[in-house]
This record gives structure tokens, sequence and C-alpha cells, in this order.
């Protein structure tokens, strides 16, 4: 997780982000508007996190990764892209 505070005139508030390494070594960024440190913080997997960004759509800034693509957590715990499966819904 990532908590930026610095960057008001790009994003137009803080930034809280759920930082993801992919199987290929690069990171996606699901970013949320505001401060939600505490209810992350509180989530104790991927994968509730990631439905609490998904469940909250009207937080998302417009720099996030796409909240909509199918993604699957694997067994290592790192985001899988896969067709037409979605866990979180």
């Amino acid at each position: 997780m990532s908590y930026n505070t610095r960057d008001w005139d790009t994003y137009g508030d803080a930034t809280t982000a759920i930082v993801v390494e992919t199987r290929t070594g690069g990171n996606e960024f699901y970013v949320l508007l505001g401060d939600h440190r505490a209810a992350l913080d509180a989530m104790p997997t991927l994968m509730e996190c990631m439905k609490y960004f998904m469940d909250r759509p009207e937080a998302h800034s417009k720099y996030s990764d796409d909240p909509c693509k199918e993604i699957k957590v694997g067994p290592d715990g790192k985001l899988t892209k896969v067709v037409r499966e979605n866990p979180y819904i």
C-alpha cells in the first residue's frame, strides 16, 4: 500500500494505492482518492483489498490501473489476468 499527500496538483486529493506486483515483474496501481489506510490495513488478504477497491468506484482516481479488468489472485498471491473470470463478483 502507498499513501501519497504530495501530488495534490496531479490527483486533486491525497491518495491511497493498492500496489500489486504482477507475474511479469511490473506493478499495478489501484488508486483511491482520500485516506483509506485504516480500512485497508484491517484487511488480511489481497482479495479483500481488491473487493474494497472495486466496491468504491466513486473514489477511483483516473490515474488508477483499470479496476474492471478480470483478474485472479494466483496461489503465490500475485495477480494473474484471466479471461471471463472475476473472483470479486
